[in-house]
């Protein structure tokens, strides 16, 4: 952490006082917080979470948002644009190609849904993951509110050999299976409480009943068929145990929604992550 205190006051970042609470794993301590000034862009914030232990660096966080939630220009809007283009170039000169997901070529998806794209580079030194997030999209729904989102975030991690990926077994899997279908029980029929109890406590505590109805909504259905593939990379870059459902959506299109469900130590769900691939093969 001393080497990159030293990195930031070489770029005169403002330390922050955090304010908030990170679910971090218990060998993890609360992010240290940086903000640094951007010409056209959002500033910069970069979370450093450290282990107890030593200090050492667990993963950083390097974060530009707009938090105005408010319909940006056009001309506004290269800078995004570019600034993604300049990270993953410069993260590919270090450790070569990227996977990617999504692309920034229909501009259109801006103003009537989200314009996404996703980079993320693997190998024995390190993992990092990139995508930016652009829409300038505002509707209501009910009582959930889709608001406009222009966010860049930059995941950078030491991979750790010992919490490489494993397979589950067929009990693990069917005991954490068991778990999955009665949360989306208790979600589909609006018993929230129930659901909860399937939550890990710290996560539970600070997911409201109006956000159950939008994770409601983004599921849509139960209809999900089990693909177990033991364990993922998380956003964070830590390797969780997680199951992965799919249903397909669009034969045609080759459209295949996916649904993760994570967990910690514990066998608790800390997140559920909806999404939609097209052009599977």
């Amino acid at each position: 952490m001393a080497f990159f205190k030293a990195i930031e006051n070489q770029n005169k970042s403002k330390l922050l006082k955090n304010k908030g609470l990170y679910i971090n794993p218990f060998d993890v301590n609360q992010p240290v917080i940086y903000r640094r000034k951007q010409p056209n862009l959002p500033d910069l914030l970069i979370y450093y979470y450290t282990f107890k232990k030593d200090s050492t660096i667990d993963y950083i966080l390097y974060e530009w948002q707009d938090t105005s939630t408010a319909v940006m220009a056009k001309e506004q809007m290269r800078y995004y644009f570019n600034k993604y283009n300049e990270l993953v170039a410069q993260i590919t000169a270090k450790y070569g190609k990227s996977q990617t997901d999504g692309n920034l070529k229909d501009s259109s998806l801006i103003e009537k849904d989200y314009l996404r794209q996703a980079d993320w580079w693997t190998n024995d030194a390190a993992y990092v993951e990139a995508y930016v997030v652009l829409s300038n999209k505002h509707s209501v729904m009910r009582n959930i509110r889709v608001l406009p989102t222009h966010t860049i975030r930059v995941f950078v991690r030491t991979p750790s050999i010992e919490r490489g990926p494993q397979a589950l077994s067929r009990d693990k899997t069917q005991q954490l299976d068991d778990k999955v279908q009665l949360f989306l029980k208790g979600l589909f029929m609006g018993d929230f409480d129930d659901s909860r109890k399937f939550i890990a406590p710290k996560v539970a505590a600070r997911v409201n009943d109006e956000q159950f109805d939008k994770l409601k909504e983004a599921i849509q259905s139960e209809t999900w068929q089990l693909d177990p593939n033991g364990k993922q990379v998380a956003v964070s870059g830590r390797f969780y145990t997680s199951l992965r459902y799919v249903r397909r959506t669009d034969t045609a299109k080759q459209a295949l929604d996916i649904l993760n469900i994570l967990f910690d130590d514990d066998d608790k769900i800390i997140a559920v992550q909806p999404f939609k691939k097209t052009g599977i093969q």
